[in-house]
């Protein structure tokens, strides 16, 4: 009567890009947990830690004989989950087969209609519902009365209106950790890294973004204590570092003051890393101090654009001179930043990208992502894109932010759009002064030799040659 749920692996896809941190899925270890609440059995596969590809994450899936598989999906991933539950049909199982996630969350009822192999599709956040979901399917009931599905009925795809409001995050058990390998989830510098959920959803009316979507656009928090405490047992469990994984980790800056103080008080600034992504207009020099003399060494923070119109078509609602003021406050705190640019905007053409580059020059950040504008289902954007016939392909699998450029823009070309994303990597990581910082990382911290030699030959083979 097991209950398996499993991500597919996509690391492959990304690591000849960006060097990213390989960490523990939190969206099946928080349904893991709920099942586990309710007295269900459960176990869980981390394919893309574990390196698996469809055959061989079928076969260790059919190994723990479940009666209900599911699986999370974000858009590019969809497809390789459909290629595992092909091949745990074409073994014989003969069981549910669900599939949850951003892109089910965004096309419920559409997901089963292109990937019949699935049985069910969930939208939204699926705690509340999972254990009903799976004792109706196991007494051959349907699911109808559940909201926020779709499913099969008399072979016609059949939905049940819109997912239910979402749960009190201050509610839902631990994830289940225990049940994924923790050991094989490390940070690009070497570190053992965790990642932890402190709030879900966000109200930012960014246009390129489905994370309103799929948790909604309230942040709801998690108690500053119960963080604290959750960040202390991974501490104790070994880990060196946090990557916490929320949308706008600074949007309550009050939350943030206390959470801070939380840390301080159980001495984890000693003990343990973390960082956290945020807004440039949801951060000044005090919150910035705060941050680091809680243990924080690293913000992301999303500049996107170095056209104010730009800015203004992805609807980041933020100013250049809030972005450049957020850097120097980082860099005065003595936090790395990272910052999270964007290629092929609506409307972005060559000149656009060139700001673009000068602004990164004059923020001088300690590393760099550069992602290609991609319309998600589920975002303002991808409305726009279908009205606009704005999309060059609707294969999922090619929805990649880090080396496709499936959306255009109108001024760039799919070629342009990827060379203007390599010169913007190219040019960074090419400065004598990153070379140097880095150089100095190395000699100060023997453990990362391996991350950064290891990134720059990904990144040397990525930039000098263009992959399509």
């Amino acid at each position: 009567m097991t209950t398996v749920l499993a991500v597919p692996s996509y690391q492959d896809g990304v690591a000849s890009i960006a060097q990213t941190t390989v960490g523990p899925p939190m969206g099946i270890a928080y349904l893991a947990a709920a099942l586990e609440a309710a007295g269900e059995p459960v176990a869980l596969l981390d394919a893309n830690a574990e390196g698996l590809g469809p055959a061989p994450a079928a076969a260790r899936i059919l190994a723990l004989r479940p009666t209900f598989v599911g699986f999370t999906a974000s858009t590019p991933t969809l497809g390789r989950c459909a290629a595992i539950a092909r091949e745990l049909r074409r073994c014989g199982y003969a069981g549910p087969l669900a599939v949850g996630g951003p892109h089910p969350s965004a096309m419920t009822e559409q997901t089963l209609r292109d990937f019949p192999v699935f049985d069910v599709a969930v939208a939204g956040e699926a705690e509340g519902r999972i254990v009903a979901l799976i004792q109706a399917l196991r007494g051959g009931r349907a699911p109808e009365e559940l909201p926020g599905l779709a499913f099969f009925q008399h072979e016609e795809v059949r939905g049940t209106g819109p997912a239910p409001a979402p749960p009190d995050v201050d509610s839902l058990p631990l994830p289940a950790r225990h049940l994924l390998p923790s050991g094989r989830y490390r940070s690009p510098d070497s570190l053992h890294a965790q990642t932890v959920v402190a709030t879900r959803g966000c109200p930012a009316p960014c246009s390129y973004c489905a994370v309103p979507g799929m948790f909604g656009p309230r942040v709801r928090r998690r108690s500053p204590e119960a963080v604290a405490d959750e960040v202390r047992a991974l501490a104790d469990d070994g880990a060196d570092w946090v990557n916490f994984v929320d949308d706008t980790f600074t949007w309550d800056a009050r939350w943030v003051v206390d959470l801070c103080d939380a840390f301080v008080a159980r001495g984890l600034p000693e003990r343990i890393g973390w960082q956290c992504l945020t807004r440039v207009d949801r951060v000044d020099d005090e919150l910035l101090g705060a941050l680091r003399r809680a243990g924080c060494r690293r913000v992301e923070l999303g500049i996107e654009c170095g056209t104010r119109q730009g800015l203004r078509t992805l609807r980041k609602r933020v100013t250049r001179e809030q972005i450049v003021r957020a850097f120097d406050a980082a860099h005065e705190a003595g936090l790395e930043t990272m910052a999270l640019a964007m290629v092929n905007a609506p409307g972005e053409d060559r000149a656009g990208v060139r700001a673009t580059w000068r602004l990164l020059r004059r923020l001088d950040p300690d590393q760099l992502q550069v992602s290609v504008c991609t319309p998600y289902p589920g975002t303002r954007l991808y409305e726009e894109a279908v009205r606009d016939g704005a999309l060059r392909t609707t294969d999922w699998s090619r929805y990649s932010f880090l080396r496709s450029a499936v959306f255009d823009n109108g001024a760039l070309s799919e070629g342009e759009a990827l060379d203007a994303q390599r010169m913007l990597q190219l040019r960074f990581w090419g400065r004598p002064r990153v070379i140097v910082r880095l150089s100095r990382r190395v000699l100060r911290e023997p453990r990362s030799r391996r991350a950064v030699l290891s990134a720059a030959a990904a990144g040397a083979k990525r930039l000098l040659t263009r992959e399509r």
